[in-house]
């Protein structure tokens, strides 16, 4: 959980997108400022899609969504976290 929580700058956060349900499965999508990153790794399991995306934290991530946004043909769902990165 980072939401409200301040993060240093060059700590490594490791952060779980998990979608259940849906027909079709859908595909976890990662945006940081609107733009497309990709996870390290992603995984489906019994109805479950999990994606998980390691991030080291920059001074330049401060104040900036990061979306987690599932994502099939009927439509999409997303979770938005913003970021409050500490540069010491």
């Amino acid at each position: 959980q980072l939401d409200n929580k301040l993060i240093n700058e060059g700590q490594k956060v490791r952060l779980v997108c998990l979608s259940r349900g849906g027909n079709p499965l859908p595909e976890i999508e990662w945006y940081l400022d609107n733009k497309k990153i990709q996870p390290s790794s992603a995984q489906s399991v019994v109805y479950t899609v999990e994606s998980v995306l390691d991030l080291v934290m920059h001074r330049d991530y401060h104040n900036k969504i990061l979306e987690c946004r599932s994502v099939n043909k009927v439509g999409k769902i997303k979770k938005e976290l913003t970021l409050n990165v500490s540069c010491n």
